[in-house]
């Protein structure tokens, strides 16, 4: 998230809960629109003009990524869901943080539904900001440590767009100085001790050690001193490999932390902060189409936004009688029925879940989220046993997948399913040796299981939430995936508890992060 003034220490959040004042309209006259580019979809009840530049600046923005971090849009990614509240109280307010905390704005990852939140009343650069850690999350797959994850967003934030057309990349964060001026300085050392912000057990996670302002001066540093080129690149690559932080930097950068800390404290002395112009190509701040929600869709965006944060099978359960009773009273609208076939799926109701989604294309045959969850549903609902697809199965599925793309291939529920193309494999059916499609999975050197994926992230809930058992779930857990990846972890897990928890959470390579997380999503949550 951002926050705003000196820092102040921001537990994890752990709840979306939009309430029905802060999202819908409080009088008869209160529109809300919508906005749909490329890359974003950006729901307000700001007038059309103002939608429309905003839309256009984030797509500059993003545009200004690709460049700068050298991503040329080598994948398709999602689109990311902007809600435009009226004030930082009211983002406070939907994300269920105190009324007197400092945040301003925040970003939820989500597979089906990346969500960000922001400010009416407040610049851009807020929303710039968490567009920055979407980016980082989607198009550059490495393991960051937080300060570099904050800086970086802190760096994005400040994208100006000049007179003469061009976009800027770097100028200061003028919001940063008092805390730069006023604020206390963390050593270096600490500060790379941080644990990253895909590590579980961070201890605060978005609270981090030290302020944004050294978070964004010592990053500043890093990208823009012609003296220190190419050495952040070395310490990402080395931590992302597996490398303690601390170790990474002593190697990365000559002199070790102690000779950073100086040169990042003189730097900030010179101030004297480069940033780089750069023209905006034709075509880049295309119109985005722009519309009126109709009043069924603004009936949902409440529960929609719950449903974005809302994981556990037990969360998605207490929510489904609200969203059932929204598609009754609905029944035209097919973003309702996706909402609700959604839900169901997350309760393993894949049957329910298909006829909902079913309603949804009934309304509107190429509505890509009813689609995609109607295919996904369906291939949850098969594969739930051997993981394997008779053809006939696969063909209809991968049917409407090809539908769901042609409509719209960025629709994020899409990221659900596997790849379903000419890599698909065949393979007999244990039961009847007749040929079956098993769509390919990209795993370890050593087999994992499901199972085992989804006991590793239940173990690492049972330590977030300090239950005293998470320590023998994870002995019994690397006992049963004796030598796979996924057992050094659980050891270290559970000699991490059993030694009374000192010093630093073990943390993740980024690259095993991503594959248990998608095993454990390949069949069930």
């Amino acid at each position: 998230p951002r926050e705003s003034g000196p820092r102040t220490a921001l537990t994890i959040i752990t709840a979306l809960l939009l309430t029905l004042t802060t999202l819908l309209p409080t009088t008869a006259r209160a529109e809300w629109r919508e906005a749909t580019s490329e890359h974003f979809v950006i729901v307000s009840e700001s007038n059309e003009r103002q939608l429309i530049e905003l839309s256009q600046r984030l797509e500059a923005v993003h545009w200004l990524l690709t460049q700068a971090t050298n991503r040329r849009e080598a994948a398709i990614g999602q689109r990311v869901r902007v809600y435009m509240v009226a004030n930082p109280a009211a983002v406070r307010s939907a994300v269920g943080v105190p009324s007197n905390s400092a945040m301003i704005a925040v970003y939820f990852r989500n597979p089906v539904m990346p969500v960000a939140l922001a400010a009416r009343d407040r610049p851009p650069s807020d929303l710039f900001h968490e567009y920055g850690h979407h980016f980082m999350y989607q198009y550059m797959p490495r393991r960051f440590p937080h300060w570099f994850v904050e800086g970086f967003a802190e760096v994005v934030s400040t994208a100006s767009f000049e007179i003469d057309g061009r976009i800027t990349y770097g100028k200061v964060a003028n919001e940063r100085r008092f805390e730069l001026r006023e604020g206390s300085w963390t050593p270096l050392e600490r500060m790379f001790a941080e644990p990253g912000e895909d590590e579980e057990g961070s201890g605060g996670g978005h609270a981090g050690v030290a302020s944004y302002g050294q978070y964004w001066v010592t990053t500043h540093y890093l990208l823009f001193a012609p003296e220190r080129r190419g050495q952040l690149g070395r310490y990402i690559a080395a931590i992302t490999n597996g490398e303690d932080s601390l170790a990474a930097a002593e190697t990365a950068f000559p002199g070790g932390l102690e000779q950073l800390d100086r040169d990042v404290r003189a730097y900030l002395r010179r101030a004297d902060f480069q940033y780089r112009p750069v023209p905006l190509p034709e075509g880049v701040m295309r119109t985005p189409s722009a519309r009126l929600l109709r009043s069924s869709e603004t009936a949902a965006l409440r529960l929609e936004m719950e449903s974005a944060r809302t994981w556990s099978t037990e969360g998605n359960a207490a929510l489904l009688p609200r969203v059932a009773a929204l598609a009754a009273q609905h029944p035209g609208e097919p973003t309702v029925h996706a909402l609700h076939s959604w839900v169901l799926t997350r309760t393993e109701a894949y049957s329910e879940a298909m006829t909902a989604a079913d309603r949804g294309i009934a309304v509107d045959p190429a509505h890509a989220r009813s689609l995609a969850l109607r295919a996904y549903a369906e291939y949850r609902a098969l594969t739930a046993n051997d993981g394997g697809l008779p053809e006939a199965d696969f063909d209809r599925i991968r049917s409407l997948v090809d539908r769901a793309r042609t409509s719209d291939r960025r629709e994020p529920a899409l990221r659900l399913l596997p790849m379903m193309g000419s890599a698909t494999v065949w393979g007999p059916a244990p039961e009847t040796g007749e040929p079956r499609l098993t769509p390919p999975r990209t795993e370890p050197p050593s087999v994992i299981t499901p199972d085992q994926a989804r006991r590793y992230w239940a173990a690492i809930e049972m330590v977030e939430n300090e239950d005293a058992g998470a320590s023998s779930a994870f002995s019994a857990l690397a006992q049963s995936a004796t030598g796979t990846p996924l057992a050094e972890y659980a050891n270290a897990w559970a000699a991490w508890l059993a030694g009374g928890q000192p010093g630093p959470a073990p943390g993740h390579d980024q690259r095993f992060r991503s594959t248990i997380l998608a095993i454990a999503d390949a069949t069930a949550e």
